[in-house]
């Protein structure tokens, strides 16, 4: 069932999840999960291989709205496994001898036979055109993705009145895209028409011409559902832009979404940003070019849409990679389920 959400509702609850909040939630300058551990052991960093790998120990904690600190996770956590058959699964890491389809596949349906998490994942090279989409067509929440999308907006209508942007704007589009901040996105948002109903007249345009067919907004900004699939359309417009957005406004968006944009903060530096660092980095791999925007949010019954969408050069391929789930427990559940997605495709690709 599609909730609705008033701007009152969305700012609530933005306070507690979205990505980048600059009133409550955790400290943007902290990344919460970096003593978090996983099941079985301590915190690494994983770089792929054939060997099984355990579940992070966030996905089999019971469905919270609230987000997982450090603190709230034992030293040494050995949860049960869902079905009571242990912790480690062969799906995280992928086969030798697996291409990206299999690997990306089994993953995606491991999840969620698993964990009941439905993931869905697009990735495009840029350089051969060759694509993998995997059910590209599960549904999730916008979240801060839409803050995108809400740039986009934004920058065209400026370009419908022939005004430029001013260096406040230009800090408002960096606070909402760098720093994922709510507030920004909101003031941006604000300008798109006279009350929340016109300005999301706008932003439903926005996603129409985007080639977006099943990311329709409700009242606001960041409820809306939507898919891998419609999720790719903003990366490709960022990359191959459409007659209507001028180059200029793509190299700003694209500036901003440079992960060294959010330092210090941890918002996007999980999933697609996790390839901005070199230690991370699969064996034999190299990553340049990388654009991020992440973005988190509950539901009611405590489960949450946890999603990534960006671009890397990894071993000098241009690759969109989209990536959204959707029924994780906990918000970190998703963080490390993204994260090993991405490391996947890195050493698949």
């Amino acid at each position: 069932m599609t909730r609705s959400y008033t701007p009152w509702v969305l700012a609530m609850t933005c306070a507690l999840a979205l990505t980048g909040c600059q009133s409550g939630g955790e400290d943007p300058a902290e990344d919460p999960r970096s003593s978090l551990p996983v099941a079985g052991g301590t915190h690494e960093t994983h770089r792929g291989g054939t060997e099984d790998k355990p579940l992070p120990a966030a996905c089999l904690l019971d469905p919270s709205a609230e987000e997982i600190a450090p603190k709230d996770m034992e030293e040494d956590p050995d949860p049960a496994a869902p079905d009571g058959s242990g912790t480690s699964v062969t799906w995280l890491s992928g086969q030798e001898g697996d291409d990206l389809e299999t690997a990306l596949g089994n993953a995606v349906h491991g999840s969620h036979d698993d964990l009941d998490i439905d993931m869905g994942a697009v990735v495009l090279n840029r350089e051969t055109g060759e694509s993998v989409r995997v059910n590209d067509e599960a549904r999730s929440r916008t979240a801060s993705l839409s803050k995108v999308a809400v740039a986009i907006s934004f920058l065209r209508h400026l370009h419908q009145t022939d005004t430029e942007p001013t260096d406040a704007d230009h800090y408002l589009l960096e606070d909402s895209l760098a720093n994922s901040s709510n507030e920004a996105t909101e003031a941006l948002f604000s300008t798109l028409g006279a009350d929340d109903a016109e300005a999301t007249e706008a932003l439903a345009e926005t996603y129409e011409m985007l080639g977006m067919e099943h990311t329709v907004p409700e009242l606001g900004w960041g409820g809306s559902w939507t898919t891998a699939a419609d999720q790719s359309q903003i990366i490709a417009a960022l990359t191959e832009a459409p007659e209507w957005l001028p180059a200029e406004d793509v190299d700003l968006i694209r500036q901003y979404l440079d992960p060294a944009e959010g330092q210090p903060s941890y918002t996007q530096h999980f999933g697609v940003g996790l390839l901005a660092d070199q230690a991370s980095w699969p064996e034999g791999a190299s990553v340049a070019d990388v654009i991020v925007k992440n973005g988190w949010l509950p539901e009611d019954d405590g489960r949450w849409t946890v999603s990534s969408i960006g671009q890397a050069r990894i071993n000098g391929q241009l690759q969109d990679i989209v990536l959204t789930t959707y029924g994780a427990p906990n918000s970190e559940c998703g963080f490390e389920l993204l994260d090993e997605l991405t490391l996947l495709i890195a050493s698949k690709s």
